[in-house]
């Protein structure tokens, strides 16, 4: 019979470690996209107006760095 109540408390155990485990792990990671600064999770500072338009524009970095050398721009014939 202990044999029993041992095994029956283990089973227990490791089902409550599990349970616990996937909820720690879903606010960790709700957590973590959130911080990521995915735009979909972000915020609007104020409600746009109906007909604005608001255009942003990210600046393109060069990828060659300039001590690599000469970049030749091939055209396709």
């Amino acid at each position: 019979m202990a044999l029993l109540s041992t095994l029956f408390t283990i089973i227990i155990v490791f089902y409550l470690i599990n349970l616990l485990f996937k909820i720690i792990v879903r606010y960790w990671i709700s957590k973590n996209i959130y911080k990521s600064g995915n735009p979909f999770f972000r915020s609007q500072s104020a409600p746009r107006k109906e007909g604005e338009v608001r255009i942003d524009k990210q600046t393109k970095e060069k990828r060659v760095k300039p001590n690599v050398g000469e970049y030749v721009d091939f055209e396709e014939m």
